[in-house]
């Protein structure tokens, strides 16, 4: 398969009370061409940066956001990591990545279980950065 993991600089338009925001990080960034999309991952500061600006002060281990319609991403911040916490999170990518394919002439339970077994290859080899 034709992956790629990298760093990427990312900016987000937050809109809030006053005015709209824009903040810019710097995201691992695991690219699925195949699937016309990207998976963002967000270290532990970051994800502390990204949840304050958004005011989102929710307590939660990790969470996933879907910006496919928006920028053919998916975000997860990471406030702190388990193996266990990241596949639920990466099942939850996988999920909203065939919600948009609109999976009905995909063999759906085995291409799903590569895509899961592939992300995870990839979260651990970029699991020392978070």
């Amino acid at each position: 398969m034709c992956y790629n993991i990298k760093m990427k600089k990312v900016k987000f338009v937050i809109e809030g009370k006053d005015k709209k925001k824009n903040k810019s990080f710097k995201l691992i960034s695991i690219d699925l061409p195949i699937y016309r999309c990207g998976v963002l991952i967000a270290s532990r500061e970051q994800s502390k940066q990204i949840e304050k600006t958004w005011n989102n002060l929710d307590d939660f281990s990790t969470q996933t956001r879907d910006y496919l319609k928006e920028g053919g991403q998916i975000l997860i911040s990471i406030r702190s990591l388990s193996d266990s916490d990241m596949v639920h999170e990466l099942y939850h990518c996988v999920d909203m990545i065939f919600q948009r394919i609109e999976e009905t002439h995909i063999p759906v339970s085995e291409t799903r279980a590569y895509l899961m077994s592939h992300l995870f290859d990839e979260y651990k080899k970029v699991k020392k950065f978070l």
